[in-house]
């Protein structure tokens, strides 16, 4: 039984009318509160099996606390320790799964400077100097530049069908056979961006929208370390007005950032999430889930990557399922030629689950 109580929790918590527009009934909050506890208490329990633990059966718990939190229990029940002792369990194996994170990056070679970023479910997040930039993010910078034009684009209702002109003097190498001096569509631009890592698409698409523009909309969301201060360059060409500073990220905040890209369903968003699963790169995440279709009685499913990679740093971040629970992983290693370490360490964190 309790194998099966990730599954239960996760279902609970997605119940309706636990967020409902008005205020619940007293006896109906009642019931919510008791079964809160209970579940969370149930996991917390069985959190200490060693052949059950793992981040994948806490993920619900973080769940479940969120819930509590708007409702304490009251004092007179003798229930008024319980959240804060569940998030104590929580909090210790939080740490715990991020000494097994350190362990898998060792382990699998990705050598110093590596970062591993885990998050299962929207609330429980594990990591490994997921707060520490890699040397340079390469084409991973691309996402929170999807992300900024779709906020733009929905705040100004502008058309992710309007077209623009893609300036020649925007062209650097890259892997896609986008054409200059013409218009293209910012949808089309935003996908060749992000499926084929044109970096001319994306040093249009940066002066579509303004460095100052991204960064300053990148502040107010919250994500503090990431930086778009330089457009990409290629083999040899530097486009115009290149930039003055190197571009910033963390896997912590990539990770968010897939979070908020798989959660909301507007059509921006929805277009995000279509160019990350047509990746042309498949030598990281894809293949490494390409051989796990099922783990713990669980189907794991990939569904969306963007890969990056210069001759001083190599990653991925990418989204999938476990079961019904969205799932976010981000690798750097400071080896280029990585491939075969990052596939490892994406074996060994999914076996972890």
């Amino acid at each position: 039984m309790l194998s099966q109580l990730p599954k239960l929790a996760t279902a609970f918590t997605r119940v309706p009318w636990l967020e409902p527009a008005q205020p619940l009934p007293r006896w109906l909050s009642t019931v919510r509160l008791w079964l809160s506890l209970v579940l969370a208490g149930l996991l917390c329990a069985g959190d200490q099996n060693e052949h059950l633990r793992s981040p994948g059966y806490r993920a619900p718990i973080a769940n479940l606390l969120a819930l509590l939190a708007p409702q304490q229990p009251k004092v007179q029940l003798g229930l008024a320790n319980l959240p804060r002792l569940y998030s104590q369990v929580l909090a210790k194996r939080q740490q715990s799964d991020a000494q097994n994170l350190k362990q898998i990056a060792q382990a699998s070679n990705l050598g110093p400077g590596a970062t591993i970023a885990l998050c299962v479910g929207p609330l429980y997040c594990v990591d490994f100097n997921g707060d520490q930039p890699p040397r340079e993010p390469a084409s991973l910078i691309k996402v929170p530049i999807a992300l900024i034009l779709v906020k733009r684009l929905e705040e100004t209702d502008t058309s992710l069908n309007t077209p623009i002109y893609l300036d020649p003097g925007n062209y650097t190498e890259d892997h896609s056979y986008i054409a200059v001096g013409q218009s293209h569509p910012l949808r089309y631009l935003m996908t060749e961006m992000l499926a084929e890592s044109s970096n001319t698409a994306t040093n249009q698409l940066i002066d579509f929208l303004g460095m100052d523009v991204i960064n300053r909309e990148l502040e107010a969301m919250g994500f503090s370390q990431t930086q778009v201060l330089s457009k990409l360059v290629g083999n040899y060409t530097y486009p115009d007005n290149h930039g003055g500073g190197p571009n910033r990220i963390t896997s912590n905040e990539l990770n968010r950032m897939m979070q908020m890209i798989y959660a909301r369903k507007t059509t921006g968003y929805h277009a995000i999430r279509a160019a990350l699963a047509k990746q042309y790169d498949d030598t990281m995440g894809i293949t490494a889930l390409s051989t796990v279709h099922l783990l713990n009685s669980q189907v794991v499913r990939w569904l969306g990557e963007k890969t990056g990679g210069t001759s001083r740093v190599l990653g991925t971040t990418f989204a999938f399922t476990l079961g019904d629970q969205a799932c976010f992983l981000t690798l750097t290693t400071h080896n280029p030629g990585g491939e075969r370490q990052i596939r490892q360490a994406i074996a060994r964190v999914l076996k972890s689950l």
